[in-house]
């Protein structure tokens, strides 16, 4: 089920003030976690608190994203920043975990009205707008592609050799499908792979535009 992603404190406008190419990925990573996925590249942090992740992103720079995504009404982002060092400062750390003891010693009531005080990526919504990221409608697509091929191996119970012989690709192509390698894959090639397993993309347009 897909879950609203609620940014805490001033992760929303830290995570703004990355490069484009770092948002761009931190919104594929926060896309797949809010689709129900894991991130492709993260790490526990018991050291700020039980059910901690961190996203780690290599562009342009290091760059992480500290969330907590066992709460049922959702995904909280605790913290953005640069790292600069190889070791996360103390500082970030702390900062992380200030606001995830906010956040537990808070109701659910509490919590879900917090949300119309501060920044929310709404389940449905395009994580790549908020974050500023140009083409976002086609980053928006890009992920689901990806996200439903993803879903088409976990339920196959193949390998990915097998799921790959399927798809008509060779392994390592599927294995950067289901790890969101982004950057190696056409939306045409995304459908294309997806119509190889029978799975059919249909498109809706919609006027947003008032009449």
């Amino acid at each position: 089920m897909e879950k609203d992603l609620h940014w805490r404190g001033s992760s929303y406008k830290d995570l703004l003030s990355f490069p484009e190419q770092a948002r761009r990925e931190a919104g594929y990573q926060l896309g797949f976690i809010q689709l129900g996925f894991e991130s492709s590249d993260w790490k526990s942090m018991p050291t700020i608190g039980s059910g901690v992740r961190e996203i780690r992103i290599h562009v342009e720079g290091e760059f992480r994203v500290i969330y907590i995504a066992k709460h049922e009404e959702a995904i909280y982002v605790l913290h953005a920043f640069q790292k600069k060092t190889q070791k996360t400062s103390k500082r970030d750390i702390e900062l992380a975990r200030s606001r995830l003891r906010e956040l537990e010693q808070e109701s659910k009531r509490a919590r879900e009205e917090e949300m119309t005080k501060t920044h929310v990526t709404p389940a449905g919504g395009n994580i790549f707008a908020d974050l500023d990221v140009p083409d976002a409608e086609n980053e928006k697509l890009r992920l689901v592609l990806l996200a439903s091929i993803r879903e088409w191996f976990e339920s196959s119970g193949m390998t990915q050799i097998e799921a790959a012989e399927s798809m008509g690709v060779k392994q390592p192509v599927l294995n950067d499908a289901i790890n969101g390698r982004y950057q190696k894959f056409t939306i045409d090639r995304l459908v294309r792979l997806l119509a190889s397993v029978g799975r059919r993309v249909n498109v809706t347009i919609t006027n947003d535009r008032a009449a």
